[in-house]
């Protein structure tokens, strides 16, 4: 057996070479070759041995390059490729969750390799690459090493940086980052180039803390570790790596340099920690000695020396490398047909101690076997302090109805708040307007429900109030009504034109009964019954009250001229023509109802609020012309109040209707704009039943209340005989007496009974 030292150098590695041929061979015969730990050195010897078919086994050497079986036909080695090592680190990014991170890779096949495989395992993960930057072999100044730092820092948000360098460039990032002050910020990742001991931190200490550092899975040996460190000085001297050992780990000179240290040559070497990896080369050792064990077995069973030698060929026993099945210090494993031997990655943590010392601790392992990582996440120290694994995302999810627009990269994208009235797609990359009368399920929904319409209920604060109004006047008008049929053939009631006082009574009963309809839940038929009773009722009202006051006028104004009975002034004649403008405008109301029939309807006056009303829909053509028609009848009445206004005191009944027909003119003019106005159907529909309270009330207040009060609560002296009391204050106002007799129901305007003006007498 022969031991070289390549010295991590090509050049070397290709002399010490040539101690393995046939051609150099001194009296010694090679059949395999053990070794080296770098992938640059070893493909450089692989290339030789190949051309003599010297088979070698590496313990290190992990590039992809050297699993080429046409370049490298008698390789092998019992640690994992590099494309392997690239799988493990990316599981251990994706079991953080990690998702948008920066490559800085050397420039060799060791890097470039490297970084294809992560580029690829990213896209497959939809893992992004926020920086993909190769790290030249002539990088050795300030300037640049500051550029990378500036690269790392402007990119911030990929806190994850995976380091796939050869030593020292790692550690010059790092004392760069630690100079411009980002320290416990980034979580770095090691490739299994670098990291092995705390010593490589030395110096950045607080910028490399929790970096994720990757190695080859090794079991301790403890007979080989008993041995080495029983090994002294004094029996190994004569051998030259020994000599070299010595002087490091006891830190002196065995050649007595100035200045240096002299090492004692007594004792062992003692505890170390160099013996931890030494699996992986007893692994390659016993991988030979199965194999050519094998090889005779079979072959040459008995043979022995030269003859054995004669029996065992590169070529045979490359062949029984390549299928056979080994026992290894941790194992059995077995080469694939690429030459890479299974095993597993160690996963390692740089740790700060309680004591305040440093240790790159193993967290867990990657088992290539089965593809699968196992990590302690009570073992892992984070940079920064944390607690847990820092976020490294490019965009962070977007929050409760927010749709993504997606950028550049896979994992990158803005968000943007969808409307209120728009509900989020199912992969969250767009938004959708709800149909009309729908919402949102929920804060963050993939779908509408239909939104719950409002209306006036009966429960609501308006509601309460218009039914105790509405209550008050059916009570009030029912009153009225029976005191005043009580009293149906006393002089007062029948000088009040009593059948058109009744028909009146009705009209107000009928409006304060439309009330409760108003604050039922709007349906095809309340809302018909709606639209049709609230212009009938006013009309009701407003059509014999009009025929008051226009015979009213109409008698004092034929009085001044003549003594004859005006035309149509009598109770049935009234009554006739009262019935003929009610029954216009059922007709008018019935046509539009017709043409346009009054209909329940949602309705969603702003598109972008949740709310719905559940209204009556009542075209503004066919509102408009049947309330016209109750408008110009209340013109009307207040023009004939207006012309009546200076009748003789002892006819006050026009002067109760002129305030009445006053005060309902300026309640419409308040009411029709506000109506139209409104912004909502459930305030309209309260200013409608509101008209109708008020029109009620202001009737009944001005119209019928001062009768009754005059009835039964003020003492009076009936004429005599039968006879009318009318002051002559105006000559002019004297009237046929015919027409004022009270006969019947043919008398007109409220007498004034209180007066005591001396009667005229009859003729």
């Amino acid at each position: 057996m022969k031991v070289v030292d390549t010295c991590r150098t090509e050049k070397i590695a290709l002399g010490q070479t040539f101690h393995f041929l046939p051609e150099r061979d001194l009296g010694q015969t090679v059949v395999g070759v053990v070794g080296d730990a770098f992938s640059s050195t070893t493909m450089i010897s692989a290339h030789l041995l190949s051309l003599y078919q010297i088979p070698q086994i590496s313990y290190g050497a992990s590039s992809d390059a050297l699993s080429d079986r046409e370049r490298f036909p008698y390789f092998f080695r019992t640690i994992l490729p590099d494309k392997i090592q690239v799988r493990a680190l990316m599981d251990v990014i994706s079991h953080y969750g990690w998702s948008y991170v920066s490559l800085f890779y050397v420039d060799d096949t060791y890097g470039i390799n490297a970084a294809k495989h992560i580029k690829a395992l990213a896209d497959e993960r939809n893992i992004c690459l926020a920086v993909n930057m190769k790290v030249l072999w002539s990088l050795n100044n300030k300037k640049g090493y500051e550029t990378i730092a500036d690269i790392i820092i402007k990119n911030r948000a990929a806190r994850v940086v995976i380091l796939f360098l050869t030593l020292p460039y790692p550690i010059r990032i790092l004392e760069t980052l630690q100079q411009k002050g980002e320290i416990g910020y980034f979580q770095f990742i090691a490739s299994e180039s670098w990291g092995y001991e705390p010593s490589e931190f030395m110096g950045v200490e607080n910028v490399g803390l929790g970096t994720i550092c990757f190695f080859m899975y090794t079991v301790p040996i403890p007979e080989f570790a008993e041995y080495f460190k029983s090994l002294s000085f004094e029996k190994e001297q004569n051998i030259t790596l020994f000599r070299k050992y010595w002087e490091v780990i006891k830190g002196c000179s065995l050649s007595k340099e100035a200045g240096a240290k002299e090492c004692e040559t007594n004792g062992t070497v003692g505890e170390t920690k160099d013996t931890e990896d030494v699996s992986l080369i007893l692994d390659s050792v016993y991988v030979f000695v199965q194999a050519i064990h094998n090889l005779r077995e079979e072959n040459c069973p008995h043979a022995k020396g030269a003859e054995l030698r004669n029996c065992v060929s590169g070529l045979k026993l490359t062949r029984y490398l390549q299928t056979g099945v080994f026992q290894g210090a941790s194992a059995n494993f077995k080469f694939d047909i690429y030459g890479n031997g299974t095993g597993k990655y160690a996963v390692r943590r740089f740790v700060k101690l309680e004591n305040g010392e440093y240790q790159v601790r193993s967290v867990g392992h990657w088992d290539g076997n089965t593809e699968s990582l196992v990590v302690d996440d009570d073992l892992v120290q984070w940079p920064g302090n944390l607690t847990e694994a820092p976020p490294s995302v490019c965009s962070q999810p977007c929050p409760a109805r927010h749709y993504k627009v997606q950028l550049e990269l896979p994992c990158c994208w803005e968000c943007r708040p969808c409307r209120e009235n728009e509900y989020l797609l199912q992969d969250g990359t767009n938004c959708l307007l709800c149909p009309e009368f729908y919402w949102p399920e929920n804060g963050n929904s993939t779908d509408s429900l239909k939104i719950s319409p409002r209306y006036l209920k009966i429960v609501d604060a308006f509601a309460v109030v218009l039914v105790l109004l509405a209550t008050i006047g059916v009570v009030q008008s029912l009153v009225i009504l029976y005191f005043s049929a009580k009293r149906r053939n006393h002089q007062l009631i029948k000088a009040c034109s009593r059948e058109l006082s009744f028909i009146m009574l009705l009209g107000i009963l009928l409006s304060c009964v439309l009330i409760y309809n108003t604050v039922a839940v709007p349906t095809n038929i309340t809302c018909y019954i709606r639209h049709f009773g609230y212009h009938v009722s006013l009309t009701i009202i407003y059509a014999p009250l009009l025929l008051r006051t226009n015979r009213i006028y109409r008698i004092f104004e034929n009085g001044k001229k003549t003594k004859k009975q005006p035309l149509l002034v009598t109770a049935k004649s009234q009554i006739f023509i009262s019935c003929c403008l009610i029954a216009v405008q059922m007709i008018i109301s019935v046509i539009w109802a017709s043409v346009r029939s009054p209909e329940a309807v949602l309705v969603m006056p702003i598109l972008t609020e949740q709310y719905v009303e559940l209204t009556c829909k009542l075209e503004t053509t066919t509102f408009l012309s049947s309330l016209g028609c109750n408008v110009l009848l209340v013109f009307a009445c207040t023009y004939y109040a207006f012309k009546t206004r200076r009748l003789p005191d002892n006819f006050n009944e026009s002067r109760f209707i002129g305030f009445c027909v006053y005060t309902t003119c300026f309640m419409w003019i308040a009411f029709i704009p506000a109506y139209y106005t409104a912004n909502s159907t459930i305030y309209k529909t309260v200013f409608l039943s509101m008209t109708l309270v008020f029109n009620s009330a202001v009737c009944t207040l001005c119209l019928f209340v001062p009768k009754l009060y005059a009835l039964y609560f003020i003492k009076s002296k009936p004429p005599a005989n039968n006879v009318a009391v009318v002051p002559l204050q105006n000559p002019m106002s004297r009237v046929d007496r015919s027409l004022i007799a009270t006969s019947g129901s043919t008398s007109i305007g409220t007498v004034n009974s209180l007066s005591t003006a001396p009667p005229v007498a009859k003729h």
